[in-house]
Formats: C-alpha cells, sequence, structure tokens
C-alpha cells in the first residue's frame, strides 16, 4: 500500500493520524516511508497539522523525518533505511550525557532568539521552526523549544553519522556564542561519549 496516497481533500494518512494526534500510528507511517511533505488542499503539511493540535511529540517526530528524509536524498542513499529508524523519544543510555549537556545548553546558557538563529544556521526551515514554537508555554517557554530542537538535530546527527560535539562547537561560534561553545566542548567531553550510535 502507498503510505501517502492522497484522498480528496489531498490529504495524507500521516495527515490523519497527526490530526487524531497518535503517535504509534505516526511511528508506523514515518517508517512506512510516508512522504511528510506532502500539503493538502488548505496547503499544510502534516507537521502543521500536528502542531495546530498541539501534539508536540508528531511534531517533533515527523520534523525529524523531514530531515531524515532530505538528507538522504541530498547523498543519494536508499530511503528505505527509514524502515529500521525509531523517530520517537530518545531514551537511549548512550545519548543520555549529550542530552543532559543541550538541556544545560538550552535552559541556562540559551539567551531568547539564540536556538532560532542556530537552527536557521543549520537550515531548518521557518515552518518547522514555527512548529517548534507552536506550543506556547509561558515567557520562557524558548527554553524548552530550544531543548526540543536540540534533541530533533542530536538524532539528525546520529543518523546521518555527524560529530554531535564538533557540530554544536561550529554552529555556537557560527552565531557568535563563542563564550561558551568551548565550555559545551569541556563538558562534552569530559565523559565518554558513543557518537557512532547510527541506524545501519
Amino acid at each position: 500500500a502507498d503510505p501517502s496516497v492522497q484522498d480528496i481533500r489531498q490529504e495524507t494518512p500521516l495527515h490523519l493520524s497527526a490530526e487524531a494526534g497518535s503517535a504509534e500510528t505516526t511511528e508506523i507511517l514515518l517508517q512506512a516511508g510516508a512522504l511528510p511533505f506532502l500539503i493538502d488542499l488548505k496547503g499544510k503539511t502534516a507537521v502543521e497539522v500536528a502542531a495546530r493540535g498541539n501534539f508536540v511529540t508528531l511534531v517533533d517526530m515527523i520534523i525529524k523525518a523531514e530531515r531524515v528524509h532530505k538528507k538522504l536524498v541530498e547523498t543519494n542513499q536508499d530511503v528505505k533505511i527509514i524502515q529500521n529508524i525509531y523517530f520517537g523519544t530518545d531514551t537511549n543510555v548512550g545519548t543520555e550525557h549529550l542530552r543532559s549537556i543541550l538541556f544545560k545548553l538550552s535552559t541556562k546558557k540559551f539567551k531568547k532568539g539564540d536556538w532560532n538563529i542556530l537552527a536557521k544556521y543549520w537550515n531548518y526551515s521557518e515552518t518547522q521552526i514555527r512548529c517548534i514554537e507552536e506550543q506556547f508555554i509561558h515567557k520562557k517557554g524558548y527554553k524548552e523549544h530550544g531543548y526540543r530542537f536540540l534533541l530533533i538535530w542530536l538524532f539528525e546527527c546520529l543518523i546521518c553519522q555527524r560529530n554531535p560535539i564538533k557540530e554544536i562547537y561550529e554552529g555556537l561560534v557560527a552565531i557568535r556564542r563563542k563564550d561558551f561553545a568551548e565550555q559545551i566542548r569541556m563538558m562534552a567531553n569530559s565523559v565518554p561519549s558513543d557518537s557512532s550510535c547510527v541506524i545501519s
């Protein structure tokens, strides 16, 4: 079956799953190769539908899939490897140290707007940034938004076999946050971490 088939409203199964807020169905569809970029008659992608419904987990899952799809196409790799990728929340012990560093970065170091600048530097789309920000929490909600963004970025780094420590350092320097880029690198290197965690 075609996981990206569109109905008369041009909605895909992924649109309907996002509207229903079903993480399990969304995971199945993404692993089956459902295209996350397709738009319905209202001009909305599945991630925009999930954001409108305030389904934070689904937003993050679909953005992860968008990023992986894009990288696979850009590097002429077989998109079928998506079948082996889990798009849900990362609970891997191997990434726990890195996740704690990213949490500190987003909650203690980031100023308002920092993560947005970093996202643009790493070529996240305006739609992806807007959907992460859709959930209004409080005045300091940007810290949680920043952490979610960094977890999406970390997922992409590991799947694409890039060095997250090197990339976060270079990213922070590029957005003129060299003041704590070195601190982050030292924290990351303080405990050995498995940066080769990847689905092959």
